[in-house]
């Protein structure tokens, strides 16, 4: 019965528009959904034993990224930051990433859970708003 609704719960993530992951306490690399694998064009086994920590984070963006990783896994709290993500064609991309620790009875990190949203046209048409400008004109 575990098996089976653990089958379930990795279909309907697969489903996800998100990318999402799951790190243990370590950052080791345990699980990423059918999106993520797909937008980074790896295989699951790819993922986990060949693929570096942050290695498909923009590089202006990856001492920001780890730091607040590092921060998070000092103190056990979770995080939300903007980042782009390097796809599987070199393309990047702007997400919106959550991450959030599950703990266990002890306040000890079992799992650390990681969800990307791509927010990367937002991203581009803030870039062209000029400052200052808003999105209507009322006309006063």
């Amino acid at each position: 019965m575990i098996r089976e609704q653990e089958l379930e719960f990795r279909q309907i993530l697969d489903l996800a528009p998100q990318l999402v992951a799951v790190f243990g306490p370590n950052r080791e690399r345990l699980y990423a959904n059918r999106v993520m694998l797909d937008y980074l064009g790896l295989s699951l086994e790819e993922w986990r034993q060949k693929f570096k920590f942050g290695e498909a984070l923009h590089p202006d963006d990856c001492e920001r990224v780890i730091g607040h990783f590092d921060l998070s896994v000092s103190n056990g709290a979770g995080f939300e930051l903007e980042l782009r993500l390097r796809k599987g064609d070199g393309r990047y991309r702007w997400f919106l990433a959550r991450c959030n620790p599950v703990c266990d009875g002890r306040e000890q990190v079992r799992r650390w859970y990681l969800a990307l949203t791509d927010i990367d046209e937002l991203k581009r048409a803030e870039e062209e708003t000029p400052a200052g400008e808003c999105c209507s004109s009322r006309g006063d």
